[in-house]
């Protein structure tokens, strides 16, 4: 196990509003950078996986970037 670090651009779960998982937006404001356990999951809430459980590395055509992200 080991901590990622990805732009805020890079659209993965990780940086998407749809995802539950737990995860941390870096400084400085707006954040640039988002910190995740990399064998982290959480629950899609409205993208292509809706309700189901993904890792924070999943990829999707529903992507929408994270709101503290903006």
């Amino acid at each position: 196990m080991g901590t990622l670090t990805v732009s805020s651009s890079t659209k993965l779960c990780s940086t998407c509003s749809l995802w539950g998982g737990p995860r941390e937006a870096m400084a400085p404001y707006p954040a640039y950078f988002v910190r995740f356990d990399d064998c982290s999951k959480g629950l899609c809430m409205g993208g292509r996986f809706n309700y189901a459980e993904t890792t924070c590395i999943t990829v999707c055509g529903a992507w929408k970037k994270w709101d503290v992200l903006r």
